[in-house]
Protein backbone atom coordinates (compact mmCIF):
# COMPACT_ATOMS: atom_id res chain seq x y z
CA UNK A 1 0.00 0.00 0.00
CA UNK A 2 0.90 3.41 -0.80
CA UNK A 3 -0.06 6.60 0.58
CA UNK A 4 0.42 9.43 -1.76
CA UNK A 5 0.48 13.39 0.67
CA UNK A 6 0.77 16.56 -0.15
CA UNK A 7 4.35 16.40 -0.79
CA UNK A 8 3.76 14.38 -4.35
CA UNK A 9 0.96 16.88 -5.42
CA UNK A 10 -2.29 16.18 -6.50
CA UNK A 11 -2.62 12.49 -7.61
CA UNK A 12 -5.05 13.44 -10.68
CA UNK A 13 -2.32 15.48 -11.95
CA UNK A 14 0.62 13.33 -11.72
CA UNK A 15 -0.73 9.92 -12.46
CA UNK A 16 2.48 9.30 -15.01
CA UNK A 17 5.03 10.28 -12.83
CA UNK A 18 3.47 7.90 -10.09
CA UNK A 19 3.54 4.55 -12.51
CA UNK A 20 6.88 5.34 -13.16
CA UNK A 21 6.99 5.53 -9.23
CA UNK A 22 5.60 2.01 -9.12
CA UNK A 23 7.23 0.61 -12.12
CA UNK A 24 4.02 0.04 -14.11
CA UNK A 25 2.07 1.88 -17.07
CA UNK A 26 -0.51 4.46 -16.25
CA UNK A 27 -3.32 2.28 -17.36
CA UNK A 28 -2.43 -0.03 -14.35
CA UNK A 29 -3.48 2.62 -12.06
CA UNK A 30 -6.99 2.27 -11.60
CA UNK A 31 -8.94 5.58 -10.49
CA UNK A 32 -12.67 6.07 -10.07
CA UNK A 33 -15.30 9.21 -10.88
CA UNK A 34 -16.24 8.55 -7.51
CA UNK A 35 -19.93 9.94 -6.72
CA UNK A 36 -20.09 9.46 -2.73
CA UNK A 37 -22.09 6.11 -3.43
CA UNK A 38 -21.93 2.76 -2.42
CA UNK A 39 -21.28 0.39 -5.59
CA UNK A 40 -18.47 -1.48 -6.58
CA UNK A 41 -16.33 -2.28 -9.21
CA UNK A 42 -15.01 -5.50 -10.05
CA UNK A 43 -11.53 -4.85 -12.11
CA UNK A 44 -10.35 -7.16 -14.75
CA UNK A 45 -8.16 -5.03 -16.77
CA UNK A 46 -5.73 -1.94 -16.84
CA UNK A 47 -8.30 1.52 -17.77
CA UNK A 48 -6.69 4.14 -19.87
CA UNK A 49 -9.63 6.73 -17.94
CA UNK A 50 -11.62 7.04 -14.74
CA UNK A 51 -14.06 4.72 -14.41
CA UNK A 52 -17.66 6.22 -13.92
CA UNK A 53 -20.17 5.62 -11.10
CA UNK A 54 -18.10 3.85 -8.58
CA UNK A 55 -16.53 4.30 -4.86
CA UNK A 56 -15.12 1.12 -4.09
CA UNK A 57 -13.33 -1.52 -6.33
CA UNK A 58 -12.03 -5.39 -5.62
CA UNK A 59 -9.45 -7.10 -8.18
CA UNK A 60 -7.85 -10.55 -7.74
CA UNK A 61 -5.81 -9.50 -10.78
CA UNK A 62 -1.70 -8.88 -10.75
CA UNK A 63 -0.22 -5.56 -11.74
CA UNK A 64 -3.54 -3.50 -11.46
CA UNK A 65 -3.17 -0.26 -8.95
CA UNK A 66 -6.14 0.71 -7.13
CA UNK A 67 -6.30 4.39 -6.52
CA UNK A 68 -8.51 6.13 -4.64
CA UNK A 69 -8.62 10.18 -4.36
CA UNK A 70 -9.13 12.23 -1.50
CA UNK A 71 -8.93 15.68 0.78
CA UNK A 72 -10.41 14.67 3.82
CA UNK A 73 -12.60 11.25 2.98
CA UNK A 74 -11.09 8.15 3.82
CA UNK A 75 -9.53 5.36 2.20
CA UNK A 76 -10.23 1.66 3.30
CA UNK A 77 -7.64 -0.40 1.98
CA UNK A 78 -8.62 -4.42 2.13
CA UNK A 79 -6.28 -6.93 2.30
CA UNK A 80 -6.76 -11.15 1.90
CA UNK A 81 -3.50 -12.16 3.45
CA UNK A 82 -4.17 -16.11 2.24
CA UNK A 83 -4.58 -15.37 -1.69
CA UNK A 84 -4.04 -12.67 -4.32
CA UNK A 85 -7.11 -10.37 -4.09
CA UNK A 86 -7.36 -6.68 -2.61
CA UNK A 87 -9.94 -3.38 -2.30
CA UNK A 88 -9.85 0.11 -2.17
CA UNK A 89 -13.13 2.04 -0.30
CA UNK A 90 -13.57 5.46 -1.04
CA UNK A 91 -15.72 6.40 2.16
CA UNK A 92 -16.80 10.10 2.80
CA UNK A 93 -19.52 10.48 5.00
CA UNK A 94 -22.15 9.81 2.48
CA UNK A 95 -20.94 6.53 1.50
CA UNK A 96 -20.39 5.88 5.53
CA UNK A 97 -23.86 6.61 5.80
CA UNK A 98 -24.75 4.36 2.83
CA UNK A 99 -22.19 1.58 4.71
CA UNK A 100 -20.65 1.21 1.62
CA UNK A 101 -17.35 -0.41 3.90
CA UNK A 102 -19.60 -2.86 4.96
CA UNK A 103 -21.21 -3.79 1.63
CA UNK A 104 -17.69 -3.91 -0.09
CA UNK A 105 -16.68 -6.58 2.95
CA UNK A 106 -19.49 -8.66 2.07
CA UNK A 107 -18.66 -8.74 -1.33
CA UNK A 108 -15.39 -9.70 -0.67
CA UNK A 109 -16.75 -12.56 1.98
CA UNK A 110 -19.83 -13.85 0.67
CA UNK A 111 -18.75 -13.21 -3.54
CA UNK A 112 -15.31 -13.86 -3.68
CA UNK A 113 -15.35 -16.48 -0.73
CA UNK A 114 -13.41 -14.47 1.29
CA UNK A 115 -12.61 -15.32 5.17
CA UNK A 116 -13.15 -12.51 7.95
CA UNK A 117 -10.23 -13.54 9.69
CA UNK A 118 -8.06 -12.96 7.02
CA UNK A 119 -8.78 -10.08 6.40
CA UNK A 120 -6.81 -6.89 6.79
CA UNK A 121 -7.74 -3.41 6.53
CA UNK A 122 -6.00 -0.21 6.90
CA UNK A 123 -8.19 3.15 7.65
CA UNK A 124 -6.09 6.51 5.93
CA UNK A 125 -5.51 9.74 7.53
CA UNK A 126 -8.72 11.83 6.95
CA UNK A 127 -11.20 14.23 8.66
CA UNK A 128 -10.93 13.35 12.23
CA UNK A 129 -13.79 14.05 15.28
CA UNK A 130 -12.03 16.96 16.07
CA UNK A 131 -12.84 18.33 13.07
CA UNK A 132 -15.46 16.46 11.32
CA UNK A 133 -18.65 19.09 12.24
CA UNK A 134 -22.01 18.96 10.67
CA UNK A 135 -24.90 21.95 11.66
CA UNK A 136 -27.67 18.90 12.40
CA UNK A 137 -26.35 15.57 12.00
CA UNK A 138 -29.05 13.98 13.60
CA UNK A 139 -31.07 15.57 10.69
CA UNK A 140 -28.36 14.60 7.86
CA UNK A 141 -26.78 11.25 9.20
CA UNK A 142 -28.83 8.14 9.12
CA UNK A 143 -29.70 6.70 12.58
CA UNK A 144 -27.15 4.06 12.57
CA UNK A 145 -24.44 6.73 12.17
CA UNK A 146 -26.22 8.79 16.01
CA UNK A 147 -24.15 6.69 18.16
CA UNK A 148 -20.45 8.55 16.91
CA UNK A 149 -22.27 11.68 16.89
CA UNK A 150 -20.31 13.61 19.46
CA UNK A 151 -20.61 16.77 21.58
CA UNK A 152 -20.85 20.00 19.91
CA UNK A 153 -21.90 18.28 16.58
CA UNK A 154 -18.81 16.67 15.39
CA UNK A 155 -18.84 13.21 14.34
CA UNK A 156 -16.38 10.14 15.02
CA UNK A 157 -16.12 8.32 11.58
CA UNK A 158 -12.95 6.75 12.05
CA UNK A 159 -15.05 4.88 14.99
CA UNK A 160 -18.16 4.30 13.10
CA UNK A 161 -15.89 2.50 9.91
CA UNK A 162 -13.67 0.34 12.27
CA UNK A 163 -17.17 -0.78 13.94
CA UNK A 164 -19.00 -1.11 10.36
CA UNK A 165 -15.61 -3.50 10.09
CA UNK A 166 -16.22 -5.28 12.73
CA UNK A 167 -20.08 -6.04 12.26
CA UNK A 168 -19.02 -8.11 8.77
CA UNK A 169 -16.83 -10.20 11.44
CA UNK A 170 -13.31 -8.75 10.72
CA UNK A 171 -11.53 -9.07 14.03
CA UNK A 172 -10.60 -5.61 15.79
CA UNK A 173 -7.04 -6.76 15.68
CA UNK A 174 -6.74 -6.77 12.07
CA UNK A 175 -7.97 -3.15 11.56
CA UNK A 176 -5.70 -0.44 11.45
CA UNK A 177 -6.30 3.07 11.80
CA UNK A 178 -4.22 6.02 11.15
CA UNK A 179 -5.88 8.54 13.51
CA UNK A 180 -4.58 11.69 11.54
CA UNK A 181 -6.70 14.61 11.02
CA UNK A 182 -6.28 15.82 7.64
CA UNK A 183 -7.47 19.10 8.56
CA UNK A 184 -4.97 19.23 11.52
CA UNK A 185 -2.32 18.13 9.43
CA UNK A 186 -3.01 20.12 5.86
CA UNK A 187 0.24 21.06 5.69
CA UNK A 188 1.09 17.40 5.14
CA UNK A 189 -2.33 16.51 3.06
CA UNK A 190 -4.88 17.91 0.94
CA UNK A 191 -7.43 18.92 2.91
CA UNK A 192 -10.93 20.25 1.47
CA UNK A 193 -12.16 21.55 4.52
CA UNK A 194 -8.56 22.96 5.90
CA UNK A 195 -8.12 24.60 2.08
CA UNK A 196 -11.49 25.89 1.79
CA UNK A 197 -12.54 24.00 -0.65
CA UNK A 198 -9.86 24.47 -2.83
CA UNK A 199 -7.49 22.09 -2.98
CA UNK A 200 -5.75 18.79 -4.65
CA UNK A 201 -6.24 15.17 -3.95
CA UNK A 202 -4.42 12.67 -1.65
CA UNK A 203 -3.85 9.22 -3.23
CA UNK A 204 -4.15 5.45 -1.14
CA UNK A 205 -3.40 2.82 -3.44
CA UNK A 206 -3.08 -1.12 -3.07
CA UNK A 207 -2.06 -3.65 -5.31
CA UNK A 208 -1.89 -7.29 -5.46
Amino acid sequence: MLIVDRSFGDIRKHKNTLASLLGTGPDHIIMLQQVHGDAIYEVTKPEPKAVKGYDAMITEKKDLYLAIKIADCQAVTVRDTSRSIVANIHNGWRCSAKNIVGKTLKALIHSYGCIPENLQIFISPSIGPCCAEFSQPRKELPTALHTYILENNHVDFWLATKDQCVATGVPEDNISLAEECTVCNKNRYFSYRGDHKKTGRNGVIIWN
